[in-house]
């Protein structure tokens, strides 16, 4: 995870937003480059003392699902209890399908029993749709003790209306992380 900035202007109003309820399986922080995605979401999470994070910065190179998946098991790794099913995969020479990959990842996340973050920081940067399917995957599938955050300039490739339906999906918009006058002020 990034330091935070000390130059941060404090944004309690924002904040205040990324407070989940227990239902909220996607917080999803999505605007132009320059808004302060990263920032929030760091500063946030450096408030949540009782919870695990892991972080995973993607660039364009992550769009691989096998590359993607290596990354994302070792971020996953130091959460307790974990299983490893996803490492033990990725040591085969075949390819492995995307969504078998994240299945053997939710299997490994499920023996966790503290409750915990995962981030995708810079999600716009991956171009895969194997990945986005499995990341659907994950959303359907992922344990009750589990967050996904993701910062991107985009929406993912994956739908999110029937999480915003269901009252799962957590959503900061560039009109919500425009500063307001007082913050400009700042």
């Amino acid at each position: 995870m990034p330091p935070s900035r000390p130059d941060w202007v404090a944004r309690p109003r924002l904040l205040a937003k990324l407070e989940t309820n227990p239902h909220t399986k996607l917080i999803l922080v999505s605007a132009p480059a320059g808004y302060g995605k990263t920032t929030l979401v760091t500063t946030w999470l450096q408030q949540q003392e009782s919870m695990t994070i892991c972080w995973l910065s993607l660039d364009e190179d992550d769009s691989d699902p096998q590359h993607f998946f290596r990354y994302l098991a070792e971020t996953a790794r130091p959460l307790p209890g974990i299983q490893s099913q996803l490492p033990q995969l990725l040591q085969s020479n075949q390819v492995i399908p995307a969504k078998t990959m994240m299945k053997a990842l939710v299997y490994d996340l499920a023996a966790v029993s503290a409750p915990f973050i995962l981030v995708l920081d810079d999600y716009h940067a991956l171009d895969s749709s194997a990945v986005d399917d499995a990341l659907a995957t994950l959303l359907d599938l992922m344990p009750p003790q589990m967050t996904l955050i993701m910062t991107s300039r985009s929406d993912p490739g994956f739908p999110i209306s029937r999480l915003r339906a269901r009252g799962e999906l957590l959503e900061l918009r560039a009109d919500d992380l425009r500063f307001t006058e007082l913050e400009t002020a700042r």
